[in-house]
């Protein structure tokens, strides 16, 4: 018997050490001069409205919000500047079945990727929605009332242009690999805007874990195992300062994708762990390589490690109930790795 539990992308909780990425920002616009939004600080959000679904939620292969239970509604808004590239983009979204193999009928899942400016006073512009409704499933359009595929001009509000700058693609919809009923809708995205390219992009393919045979397995978990063992270690310690280095590729890129000053990242991350590595409250739940498994991002670029309730590696519970999680992401250059998200 297969003894070895494998972490899958499509399972695990997201969160960024601590930090949401919410930030109360006073701004002094200035008037638009008909410049694109996206030359001009460009702030990206995925809104999500949700009900009587189960789903995975991506930004260029990285996990951006699950949902397991499909009871209620929600809505909500995510910041993923961290996570768009300067041209070549994709949004997708991935409906799973009920544990009896079939969606409710009820199911609906709009994801709309927005933006606006940060330095220009101006309105929210929808770039491209994803709009499934399950009672179109059986005519073989659950997602037709998704924005429609084309060309839109970001320098005239978005407006549909044969000369646009920004390109939308239809809806695909395909079947994932060994996932019976789960089906994945994604759009290939155009837009060029003045982000910066994030480090992991052009970092290391990372393996297909779960197709390694164990003893293989094993050895990729337990080397990087090290690296959160090496935090988690100073944390107990109350050695902060020597770990910090290890955030800087994180903050840096934070700091950027949010404009924000230079080391407002950094800072808050060591408030926020010396807060929790100083607290009589708070007790860490000891890191052991056989509670945790690999989750690779569907992108093939991230990677990392997570317990078995799918929550983040560095846990601390609370004297008082719940817990408090560290999750790491993680990306390899020439071999190296490298503390990324």
């Amino acid at each position: 018997m297969n003894l070895r539990y494998k972490f899958l992308v499509r399972h695990f909780s997201k969160g960024v050490l601590l930090l949401l990425l919410i930030f109360t920002v006073f701004v002094s616009y200035a008037e638009s001069n008909h410049m694109s939004v996206l030359n001009q600080r460009p702030l990206f959000n995925l809104n999500i409205e949700a009900s009587k679904s189960r789903y995975f939620i991506y930004i260029n292969g990285v996990l951006v919000h699950k949902e397991f239970v499909s009871d209620g509604d929600m809505n909500a808004t995510f910041p993923v500047n961290h996570w768009m590239h300067p041209s070549d983009n994709v949004m997708a979204i991935e409906v799973l079945p009920e544990h009896d193999g079939t969606v409710r009928n009820g199911a609906k899942l709009k994801v709309e990727l927005q933006v606006h400016s940060d330095a220009v006073a101006g309105p929210r512009h929808t770039i491209a929605t994803i709009d499934f409704q399950q009672k179109y499933a059986d005519e073989g359009s659950p997602t037709k009332h998704s924005s429609s595929q084309g060309r839109y001009d970001s320098e005239n509000d978005f407006a549909p242009s044969d000369e646009g700058d920004v390109w939308v693609s239809e809806v695909s919809a395909y079947p994932v690999a060994d996932y019976k009923g789960h089906v994945m809708y994604k759009r290939e995205l155009k837009i060029p805007s003045a982000l910066p390219l994030w480090k992991f992009f052009d970092s290391d393919d990372l393996p297909d874990y779960d197709a390694m045979s164990d003893d293989n397995y094993y050895a990729a978990r337990d080397d990087l195992y090290k690296e959160y063992k090496n935090i988690e270690s100073a944390m107990e310690d109350g050695d902060i300062e020597s770990i910090l280095p290890l955030f800087a590729e994180r903050s840096s890129e934070i700091d950027a994708a949010f404009y924000l000053e230079p080391g407002t990242t950094q800072k808050s991350l060591h408030a926020s762990i010396e807060r929790v590595a100083r607290s009589d409250e708070h007790v860490l739940v000891a890191l052991k390589p056989d509670r945790v498994g690999i989750t690779r991002e569907e992108n093939g670029k991230l990677v990392s490690l997570t317990r078995k309730n799918m929550r983040g590696a560095i846990t601390y519970n609370l004297d008082g109930g719940g817990a408090e999680r560290f999750h790491l992401i993680f990306r390899k250059q020439d071999g190296e790795w490298i503390l990324t998200r």
